[in-house]
């Protein structure tokens, strides 16, 4: 293999946050960055000026860094490699983590968690987020990274919640059912009040629990030049975060999370954020 050439765009939640900056007054961030090869300039650069960049300093670890090697003609995947430390926060690192979740979350109405798996959130802080006063969106990833050790219920009841449908199946240990039985078996351990299932060209659905009924909407998906699938998952929760949480329906907020994943798949990586001017186009 010859490197031909090499790009870098910020991971999943400085994308999430640049979405949505698009949108809000204002955001922030809360993540943990390595005690080397840190890459705090390049965040920082690289994230919408409407938004603050908070993070702790994580011992003996890097900031972590995914590589992805690309063949240059079908950008297709050949190979990931991960530079990352998954290990669990020390006691004192999970109180300075804590106590600066604290203190955002009184400043917001709106918060989005992004789990990735990488040992930042634990039960403690799935608690935290779990009795969360504000408006409160989650996506779960189950990943090749944390396949075997990710659990989707340490999140037991927020407002919004998005996952994939290999992932839930995966979770759930069912590769069979419909998805409408899936659900059921999530709604035993986790009480949602919405909930999205993607499932790429399949479209997705959107479930809005009121009481005991729940009411399925279903949009198609919009994409007609897929380049890339990375970060469509993000941009959906983006939008779908801000739109519920600003009161729009639940069909209307469908759609535009729908077409905002769409424009996300169009381009590389993460090297494209969402700006409204193109959603209004679309």
């Amino acid at each position: 293999l010859q490197e031909m050439n090499r790009e870098k765009y910020l991971g999943g939640i400085g994308m999430i946050s640049n979405n949505v900056a698009e949108f809000v007054n204002k955001s922030e961030i809360l993540s943990v960055i390595g005690d080397r090869d840190i890459n705090l300039k390049f965040i920082k650069d690289n994230l919408n000026n409407k938004t603050k960049f908070n993070y702790i300093n994580k011992k003996n670890s890097p900031t972590i860094t995914k590589r992805r090697f690309i063949d240059h003609i079908d950008k297709k995947k050949l190979l990931g490699v991960y530079d990352i430390n998954d290990e669990n926060f020390d006691r004192n690192q999970e109180k300075d983590f804590i106590s600066l979740f604290r203190k955002l979350i009184s400043k917001f109405d709106t918060l989005i968690v992004v789990d990735y798996g990488h040992g930042i959130i634990n039960n403690t802080t799935s608690k935290l987020i779990s009795n969360s006063k504000i408006f409160t969106a989650i996506n779960t990833q189950i990943n090749s990274f944390n396949i075997g050790f990710q659990k989707i219920d340490k999140y037991k009841k927020p407002d919004l919640l998005i996952i994939n449908e290999s992932e839930l199946r995966h979770d759930l240990r069912d590769n069979s059912s419909n998805v409408d039985s899936l659900v059921s078996k999530i709604q035993s351990t986790i009480n949602f009040k919405k909930l999205v299932i993607t499932r790429g060209s399949k479209g997705c659905f959107l479930y809005s629990k009121k009481q005991s009924n729940i009411k399925k909407i279903f949009c198609p998906a919009f994409a007609t030049r897929i380049v890339d699938k990375v970060g469509s998952g993000d941009a959906m929760l983006s939008m779908m975060s801000v739109c519920l949480s600003a009161g729009l329906s639940d069909e209307l907020s469908l759609l535009i999370g729908s077409l905002a994943a769409a424009k996300s798949v169009e381009n590389i990586g993460n090297s494209y954020s969402l700006k409204k001017v193109d959603l209004l186009k679309s």
